[in-house]
């Protein structure tokens, strides 16, 4: 297992990451446009479609071009960052269309500190000068990585947040 391998696995996984967020939205944008428009965000209705829309591509970039679609991920991740900072610093407890419209916990620096770690994944997926296939073990690796820092922060979640109740 090389260096190199683990990036690109990182820039594997952010783009099914991307694209499973993309999924989720466009699942219910119906949702996802009043998830966004809580969220004080100007034309949530265009928003709804292109926000997934621009993921798919930063997607696809990350694994074609990796030094091109990694930095686009970046500044897509610094993007949505700077907005739940924004929010959470409101003290507006609304929750996040970030992976789809179901969700029922506020904002909260939770979310900052999700979207900081995928940031440091688009750094590292943003290295290799070349595509490939990063390999099993090191798509695993990664793999590891990422669902244990992901039950850390809903463990967090689970001890710091209170659900936000949402009318049916």
């Amino acid at each position: 297992m090389t260096a190199r391998s683990i990036e690109l696995a990182c820039g594997w996984w952010l783009a099914a990451i991307l694209v499973w967020a993309a999924f989720l939205k466009l699942r219910d944008p119906d949702a996802t446009r009043a998830s966004f428009d809580a969220l004080g965000l100007r034309s949530p209705h265009v928003l709804a479609w292109a926000v997934p829309v621009a993921e798919v591509v930063v997607a696809a970039t990350v694994v074609l071009w990796p030094p091109f679609g990694g930095s686009a991920a970046i500044v897509l991740l610094v993007a949505f960052t700077v907005v739940l900072t924004q929010v959470v610093r409101s003290g507006a407890r609304v929750p996040c269309a970030c992976f789809g419209a179901t969700a029922t916990s506020p904002v909260s620096w939770l979310d900052v500190v999700r979207n900081v770690g995928l940031a440091l994944l688009a750094l590292v997926a943003s290295i290799p000068s070349t595509r490939g296939w990063p390999g099993l073990l090191p798509l695993v690796v990664v793999a590891v990585a990422i669902v244990v820092s992901s039950a850390l922060l809903r463990l967090a979640r689970a001890q710091f947040d209170r659900p936000v109740l949402r009318r049916s």
